[in-house]
Order: structure tokens, then sequence, then C-alpha cells
């Protein structure tokens, strides 16, 4: 995960990218910008803070839909998905750049396939991340109590608009290490 977030930072800094307005502020953004990860302990076991209390709330409300959605795939195994769809309604409370997140399982691989708005990415996208991994890994093994076999997880991101923040080259932080 952090040799995607150094090649996606990367990608920012030789401008490989579009210049927005975001509430009167300059960023830089990546259009249409999709990858595929995995469950990474490493980033399961980081400390992460979230952007805001908004993210923790919607990390936790996620949690809870996915431990419920176990119910669905346990009551008809033929379907092997579910939805969760996110339902904002102008609420302050939740962050609202997450639209949806779909569960499907085919040939023992259990694939989440994640719908994103927008996302900061230097203060969003490790965080979001870990919460993709942390909700994949709940399921799995929820599953797996419940002998449903599952040989691998896979986990793929769309996100309509990535972006950083334009700073100054005087301002400008190192990828991570």
């Amino acid at each position: 995960m952090l040799i995607l977030f150094n090649e996606i930072n990367k990608k920012f800094d030789n401008n490989n990218c579009n210049f927005v307005k975001i509430n009167n502020q300059d960023f830089k953004e990546i259009f249409d910008f999709n990858y595929q990860t995995e469950i990474q302990d490493d980033i399961l076991n980081k400390k992460i803070n979230p952007a805001s209390l908004a993210d923790k709330i919607e990390r936790e409300k996620l949690l809870e839909k996915v431990k419920s959605g176990i119910d669905y795939l346990l009551f008809d195994k033929h379907s092997r998905q579910f939805v969760i769809q996110m339902e904002y309604d102008e609420r302050e409370d939740l962050a609202g750049c997450l639209s949806l997140m779909q569960f499907i399982i085919r040939d023992n691989v259990l694939h989440l396939f994640v719908f994103v708005r927008s996302q900061h990415f230097d203060r969003n996208f490790l965080y979001d991340n870990q919460t993709y991994m942390l909700l994949t890994k709940t399921l799995r093994d929820d599953l797996k109590k419940n002998k449903i076999i599952i040989e691998n997880e896979e986990i793929h991101v769309h996100i309509t608009s990535l972006h950083k923040e334009k700073k100054s080259k005087k301002n400008k932080k190192k990828p991570l290490e």
C-alpha cells in the first residue's frame, strides 16, 4: 500500500494531473482513478488517524453493515453478493464521499468493489484503504466461521476525483519511505 501511495504521490508531483478549485482552494486532481489492492496486515496494524470525526463514524457504521451483511450471504448462498449503498441525505456527521460498496464472491474469491466520488489523497487515502481492508477481513473471517470457503480477497477501488492540495515547492512534503 505504501508503494502505491508513493506511486500516486509521484503522479501528483510529475503534474500528471488536472488543476481544480474546491471551496476556493487550489488542488491537483487525478480524474477517474482505479486500482486494486488486497488485505495487508502491515496497514491493518498501523495506527492511521481519520481525517475527521465523520470518517471515524463512517467506518463504524460500515462495520455494522458488513457484520449484518453476513446474514444475506448465509440466507441465500447462491446470491454470493451484497451491496452497501451509502445514504447521506445531507447529513453533516458523515463524510459523504463514499458512494457504494459491493461484496461479491466468485470462485472462492471475496471481491470488494468500492466506488468513491471524491477523496483527499493526503488526508484520507491510507485511512480509507485501511477501512476497506478491515471490512473485507471482517466479512472474510465471518464467512470462514460459517464454513464458506474463501481462498483469497481482492479490493477494487474506483475514485472519480482523487485530489491533493497544491503546495508551493518550499512546503513540499516528501513521499513516505
